[in-house]
C-alpha cells in the first residue's frame, strides 16, 4: 500500500506540473503552489521527501491508533483512495484536453 501511495504521489507531481505548464490546471495547496512558482525541481524534491517521510511514519505505526480510533493502516488506505482519485482526475483532465479539437 505504501509503495502504491508513493508512486501515485510521484505521478501526481508529474501530472500537476504538466497541467500547470499547459495552463490546464492549478495547484490547490498554497505551500506547494509557492514552491512550483519558485522552483519546480524543489517542488518535486520536497513532495517526494514529505510523502516518503509520512509513509515511513504510517508504516511504522500501522497498528497504532490515532485519536484512539483510526489505525495507521486505515489512514494509509484513505490516503491511497485520495491519491487514486486525484491521479484519475488529472489523467482525465489531460485526456480531455488532448482529445478536444
Amino acid at each position: 500500500m505504501a509503495l502504491a501511495i508513493f508512486l501515485l504521489s510521484c505521478l501526481d507531481a508529474a501530472f500537476t506540473l504538466t497541467l500547470i505548464w499547459a495552463n490546464l490546471g492549478v495547484e490547490l495547496n498554497p505551500f506547494m503552489r509557492a514552491l512550483i512558482n519558485h522552483d519546480a525541481q524543489l517542488f518535486v524534491n520536497l513532495k517526494i521527501v514529505f510523502t516518503g517521510a509520512g509513509l515511513i511514519f504510517l508504516v511504522a505505526l500501522a497498528d497504532a491508533r490515532f485519536l484512539q480510533r483510526i489505525r495507521g493502516r486505515t489512514l494509509m488506505g484513505g490516503v491511497l483512495v485520495i491519491y487514486s482519485m486525484i491521479v484519475t482526475y488529472e489523467i482525465a483532465n489531460l485526456g480531455l484536453h488532448v482529445l478536444a479539437p
